[in-house]
């Protein structure tokens, strides 16, 4: 007999009563592989920030390694869709997109991995970052189709890719100042409840590509490692200057 209300994916192993939900799938690698990477980008900094090269005409290019964490402020984050097709009370809506949920501030760490040219010229080639929801966020209602959803904006997630960019520095002693902007493919997802009588929990998820500009300002400690304050405007992510970023740097390299 089939259940009242259930989703595609989920493992709900019989029908749930009218206040039972049912366990989702989460993304359970990705936290995982973040922290393998993160974890390879630490034990292996100290070398790459030292090897540099000289191509025998006065150019010297080395890596820039990056490790830091930050506060983010989203105004309007993008709609979500259904990972999968819900049933409810016999009806069956397909995967398309809730209306987007508002805004939400999060928290993050971000691994970074760039060049240097000439000791001047920043190259920012990828990185990875994942975020979570911070401070006191509302339950938000709408609908999906007839059927009322409610998004849990607790529980937002995200992992980022940061694609390659482009910026340029400028020392004083011990300080530097560095602008680059550097485009970064991201996903969010979050826990959804559709329904009223019957409920039917669900993962609900958006991938969106945003550019950002980053300013930082850095003290050097030694030839390689600098601390940094780092503040990074949205330029673009799903409408232009949609919020921002402040937080803690640090870079090892030349």
């Amino acid at each position: 007999m089939r259940p009242i209300g259930y989703a595609m994916g989920t493992r709900c192993l019989r029908p749930p009563s009218p206040r039972q939900r049912c366990a989702t799938r989460r993304p359970a690698g990705l936290p995982l592989l973040a922290a393998v990477i993160l974890g390879s980008l630490l034990i292996s900094s100290p070398a790459l920030a030292q090897r540099t090269r000289d191509n025998g005409v006065g150019t010297r290019a080395g890596w820039l390694l990056s490790l830091d964490v930050e506060g983010r402020w989203i105004p309007a984050l993008p709609a979500f869709a259904a990972q999968q097709a819900l049933v409810i009370d016999g009806q069956m809506l397909g995967t398309g997109n809730l209306p987007p949920p508002g805004g939400a501030t999060m928290a993050g760490v971000n691994v970074g991995v760039g060049c240097t040219v000439n000791d001047r010229w920043v190259f920012p080639l990828s990185g990875i970052g994942v975020g979570w929801a911070m401070g006191p966020l509302p339950r938000v209602w709408t609908r999906y189709g007839d059927i009322p959803v409610e998004m849990e904006l607790w529980s937002l997630r995200s992992f980022s890719l940061a694609l390659p960019g482009a910026g340029f520095r400028l020392k004083h002693r011990r300080w530097s100042f560095q602008a680059t902007i550097q485009p970064t493919l991201r996903v969010y997802w979050m826990e959804a409840r559709a329904g009223s009588e019957s409920t039917v929990d669900f993962m609900a998820s958006s991938m969106t590509l945003s550019v950002a500009a980053q300013l930082e300002t850095c003290r050097r400690f030694d030839p390689i490692n600098r601390g940094c304050l780092l503040l990074s405007p949205m330029l673009y992510e799903g409408q232009v200057g949609n919020g921002g970023a402040i937080g803690l740097r640090w870079e090892f390299g030349p």
